[in-house]
């Protein structure tokens, strides 16, 4: 194939050769550094469209009027330079869409998908443990709704790998004014993780089965106050920080997530629990599934209100504080 290609005489496997030695560097970016995907990629697409196009040319076209193999290297390695440069200035600061601000956007994508789950398995749970026993969502739609949880937890759990080689680019691209915080995404993506994995445990806690009507009267009923406000602030919290990471806006300093409630929260159970087994009722009552299921939910849903205060600060590390704001001074 290499014969006589060219248009003058030199050895093609020698060509061949020296093509060889230099895809294999070039072979192993593509392969194990993607940050260099786009570079290694155009020099092998320029190596191989040199000898594509000398080989049709003197075979099929009989052209033999090539410049001498220095200076047709010369010009191919000066053409390169141009177009690498001209994409460079186009990828920096014209057409600008730099890994970092990907990453950005996608950590935005997925405190908003937890924010969504999150809304739809209150809802869910506020089917499966109404005030009036009589009051409970249908079974068909319960299952409907568990379905669609279910599909969420899967996609997120998707979007969260996914991320992580965007991490990679993001911290291999050149950067002209900050440093990539890759600490700070790093305790971003971990905390959905775990907010993911607990409203998951407590979607599987309390299941579509019917509860114990007495635990919904003394205990379930008693608490849901408690429980709304604690989900007005969850979601408060999580679309706050996904707002802040969409738009680079600065979070207020003053805080919306409380310890305070979480312990009286936590506190009130255990007195309506520990009431409970004082009487005959009660103590079939604690020893009913419903009740473990009830309390395996508390346990899971009030570990959020730490994971959102660490979304909180990662993102008022990246993009500051609102008090702190020159716009607003």
């Amino acid at each position: 194939m290499f014969r006589n290609v060219g248009g003058y005489g030199y050895n093609p496997y020698g060509m061949c050769a020296v093509i060889t030695v230099f895809a294999i560097p070039l072979q192993y970016c593509v392969y194990e550094r993607p940050q260099l995907f786009v570079l290694a990629l155009l020099a092998l697409n320029s190596a191989a469209v040199i000898m594509a196009t000398e080989d049709i040319y003197v075979n099929y076209y009989h052209r033999t009027g090539f410049d001498s193999p220095a200076l047709r290297a010369g010009k191919t390695m000066v053409a390169l330079v141009v177009a690498l440069g001209i994409v460079i200035v186009f990828q920096l600061f014209v057409l600008r869409n730099p890994a970092r601000r990907t990453l950005r956007k996608a950590l935005g994508q997925l405190v908003y998908a937890n924010l969504a789950y999150n809304t739809i398995l209150q809802a869910y749970v506020r089917a499966v443990l109404p005030a009036d026993p009589k009051q409970r969502g249908r079974p068909v739609i319960l299952r409907r709704i568990e379905r669609e949880l279910k599909h969420r937890e899967a996609k997120m759990q998707m979007q969260i790998i996914e991320i992580t080689p965007l991490m990679a680019f993001a911290a291999a691209e050149p950067s002209f004014t900050t440093k990539f915080r890759g600490d700070l995404v790093q305790t971003i993506v971990q905390a959905n993780q775990i907010i993911l994995d607990r409203l998951r445990e407590g979607r599987a806690a309390i299941g579509a089965e019917p509860f114990d009507p007495y635990i919904l009267e003394k205990m379930v009923a008693v608490l849901s106050p408690y429980r709304r406000r604690a989900t007005r602030i969850n979601k408060t919290g999580l679309y706050l920080c996904a707002m802040s990471l969409m738009s680079k806006s600065p979070l207020p300093h003053d805080s919306v997530f409380t310890q305070h409630l979480l312990n009286h929260f936590v506190h009130d159970a255990l007195l309506i629990s520990s009431r409970l087994a004082k009487s005959e009722e009660g103590a079939r009552a604690i020893r009913s599934d419903s009740f473990t299921r009830y309390w395996f939910y508390l346990i899971s849903v009030s570990g959020l209100f730490t994971q959102l205060k660490r979304i909180d600060t990662a993102c008022k590390a990246l993009f500051g504080e609102l008090e702190d704001d020159p716009r607003i001074q």
